[in-house]
């Protein structure tokens, strides 16, 4: 679990995972947003979405 610092607040998640994990593009964070494996407090999101600062995200791992 990873909790989302107040300095984020308004940045998108995609753009949020870009800078704290730069090893992948942008476009691989937002496949991994859009398919589920992402979740901000509990919930499917879509990568657009603006932080609030706080939030809880739950990376899934993908299936071997």
């Amino acid at each position: 679990m990873i909790r989302i610092p107040n300095t984020a607040r308004g940045m998108r998640l995609d753009r949020y995972f870009v800078e704290t994990h730069p090893k992948h593009s942008r476009a691989h964070w937002q496949k991994e947003i859009k398919a589920g494996r992402i979740l901000l407090d509990g919930k499917i999101v879509t990568p657009h979405l603006a932080l609030k600062g706080g939030e809880k995200i739950t990376v899934a791992k993908k299936a071997a």
